[in-house]
């Protein structure tokens, strides 16, 4: 599938299009038809997993939430509070709070560790006992109103292929919406 093709589908098809097209450069034309029957809130969270996935085709990508227009969608049961407190520090580039006391997310507390600037983005790393967690920053857009990507890798799985799917999923994203 060429490049202008690929970025049409991620387009014209949405979150649907992310995940087909994740899978389609995967070569996992079975599972492309599974997330085709799923609603497109869960075919983002299966793009995210299929594009951690290593070269035996285990993935690195737990669960997965979306911080959008006042909504958190995903796998990953984010508060209210919790997507308010984020998207403050964020937006204030001030992350003192959670060297402090640490990232709430889904009524655990995660340790944080570094921030990060990825490609214009802003990229939160936090960690409990068998648990890594990505936040990354996305400018929303008229294709995707996503603010912000939170990801968690299990114990066992490799959290640096976690962040690259999420600054893959991320300049997908914006792909779609530069190819227009």
């Amino acid at each position: 599938m060429s490049t202008k093709i690929s970025r049409r589908l991620l387009l014209t098809g949405g979150a649907l299009g992310a995940a087909g097209l994740a899978l389609h450069h995967l070569g996992a034309r079975a599972a492309a038809r599974e997330v085709a029957t799923r609603t497109p809130r869960d075919a983002r969270v299966e793009a995210l997993v299929a594009l951690s996935c290593d070269t035996s085709g285990a993935p690195h990508v737990e669960r997965a939430a979306f911080l959008e227009a006042g909504a958190v969608t995903g796998t990953l049961p984010v508060t209210h509070a919790e997507a308010d407190a984020l998207l403050a520090a964020l937006d204030a580039a001030d992350f003192g709070a959670f060297q402090r006391s640490g990232l709430r997310l889904a009524g655990r507390s995660f340790r944080f560790i570094k921030d990060d600037r990825d490609d214009g983005a802003t990229v939160l790393h936090a960690v409990r006992p068998g648990e890594f967690v990505t936040v990354r920053a996305i400018a929303a857009t008229p294709v995707t109103p996503v603010r912000v990507v939170i990801v968690t890798s299990g114990a066992g799985m490799a959290h640096g292929r976690a962040v690259d799917a999420l600054a893959r999923f991320a300049r997908l994203t914006r792909d779609a919406h530069t190819f227009a």
